[in-house]
């Protein structure tokens, strides 16, 4: 009676099911998008140390899977960002909370990534933190128009501030928007 119990088992155990099959499909879609993600994707353990991290992440910090493991990660990150990041991630570990900061990697040829690190908490069964799920997105063509932006608008308060006269900007609905320094 036993060995038919246990070829039963064995033979749902290999025998290919719709269910199985499904199953199967699903993962590789998974697996093949985290993959081909426009940004870099990681997962941490419980205690926010890199266990895994896909290519788009390798090529953002410069770095190989396996060096970004455990806290390698944060050999990528730039040394005046590094403290920052460390503390607000360590933190954010330490409260079981979500994370989210603007930070730079920095690259091998000098170069520097600007990227959004968020990553939120894995629960599991119980309800206890079991890791975390996390994007790095590259955000270096936004952060550059957002300081060519603040350079402009330096230029032009400068500009109005050393001018001789009264200069007031208004906007298209003719709101007052601001004025120079000579009032």
């Amino acid at each position: 009676m036993s060995r038919a119990i246990i070829t039963s088992v064995r033979d749902r155990r290999t025998r290919p099911t719709s269910t199985g099959l499904s199953l199967r499909r699903t993962a590789l879609l998974d697996a093949t998008a985290i993959e081909a993600a426009p940004v870099g994707v990681f997962q941490t353990d419980a205690d926010g140390a890199g266990v895994y991290v896909n290519d788009r992440w390798c090529e953002y910090a410069a770095m190989t899977r396996q060096e970004a493991m455990g806290e390698g990660w944060l050999r990528a990150v730039h040394p005046d960002d590094l403290e920052r990041v460390r503390d607000e991630w360590a933190a954010s570990v330490a409260d079981g909370r979500d994370f989210e900061l603007e930070f730079r990697f920095t690259q091998p040829d000098g170069q520097t990534l600007w990227v959004t690190g968020t990553a939120t908490a894995v629960n599991d069964a119980r309800g206890a933190v079991s890791g975390y799920i996390g994007t790095v997105t590259n955000i270096t063509a936004a952060v550059a128009a957002r300081m060519a932006l603040s350079d402009e608008r330096r230029f032009v308060d400068t500009v109005l501030d050393i001018a001789g006269s009264l200069v007031c900007v208004f906007d298209a609905e003719g709101r007052f928007l601001r004025f120079n320094r000579a009032c």
